[in-house]
């Protein structure tokens, strides 16, 4: 592990200098034991210049596999520690979505089972769920499938949601809408509308990523007079017959008062957004680990099938 440690803060630092302050040792070590290494392999890993190192196409295969090792070394003492500890703790990072709103009805379930071992839920935006996973901060996470094409995450869909505008009942918008085959709800050509008002989510979040999308489709920018972090504010605001907004279905639970507002599918593709458990493809599980995520995949395919109906 010692020649994995250097060459990483090697790597990282880009300094054998630098590097031999970080590791607490001399450069003139560092340097020796790093030649020594790459005369063992038969490769140079690094290429020195005035400026500093840099890694070569070996290095850059040494690294890779080098940081696999470390990830698997952390995940083998987090498990012989939970295992020396007799009891296991359960992290699971979570969107605001319809789990997070049944999480009493998952403790009640898993404690059945499993009543030495407590779960602990963290509520996180979805741009973090990936660095999240990657750091081992949750044994999994329940959020967007935003994470669908990274080479390392594994996304399980469970449920797939409508993308839906959200209108006050005081701005009657079912003049503009039409049915359309196979949607549950009137249709929106958003390219017709007059103009509105609208609270949208902040630029970074997905949901937002997924409204621009749609916006693209008509060659139009989305605007708005409002900007929320999250989607709970936007849907109060709605019912409030302030502006309107978009939500997926996930979201109906935090809907207090659903005859103060009308629903609408939008996008000249109806949109649909995805929910997901996402989870390192890498990592192994333990049994109270997967019957926590056998747990929460029933009560995602419960909860769309009740807000649904």
């Amino acid at each position: 592990m010692k020649d994995i440690m250097y060459v990483l803060t090697a790597a990282e630092c880009k300094s054998i200098s630098r590097a031999a302050e970080i590791l607490y040792i001399s450069q003139p070590a560092l340097s020796r034991y790093i030649s020594k290494l790459e005369r063992e392999l038969g490769l140079a890993l690094f290429e020195r210049s005035g400026e500093g190192i840099r890694l070569t196409d070996a290095g850059v295969i040494y690294v890779k596999y080098a940081r696999e090792i470390m990830r698997a070394k952390e995940e083998m003492e987090r498990e012989l520690k939970r295992l020396c500890s007799g009891r296991r703790n359960i992290s699971i990072g979570t969107t605001l979505n319809t789990v997070y709103m049944s999480i009493p009805d998952m403790q009640t379930a898993f404690a059945g089972k499993y009543p030495d071992c407590r779960l602990t839920f963290a509520n996180i935006r979805a741009e973090n769920i990936i660095d999240g996973l990657r750091k081992h901060q949750y044994s999994f996470a329940v959020g967007p499938d935003s994470a669908a094409f990274e080479e390392d995450i594994s996304c399980e869909k469970i449920c797939e949601e409508y993308l839906l505008l959200m209108a006050p009942v005081c701005l009657d918008l079912r003049p503009y809408a039409l049915k359309k085959e196979g949607c549950r709800y009137p249709w929106l050509d958003l390219s017709r509308l007059p103009e509105l008002n609208f609270i949208l989510q902040e630029e970074t979040t997905a949901i937002r990523k997924q409204i621009d999308r749609v916006y693209e489709e008509y060659g139009m920018k989305s605007a708005s007079g409002m900007t929320t972090s999250n989607s709970v504010m936007a849907i109060q605001v709605a019912e409030n017959q302030m502006a309107c907004c978009f939500v997926s279905e996930a979201f109906f639970p935090y809907i207090t008062e659903k005859s103060r507002v009308r629903f609408y599918c939008v996008g000249k593709t109806v949109q649909k957004t995805n929910s997901c458990i996402l989870y390192l493809k890498n990592r192994s599980f333990t049994p109270e680990e997967r019957f926590c995520m056998s747990v929460v995949r029933q009560t995602m395919k419960e909860n769309y099938q009740r807000i649904t109906t």
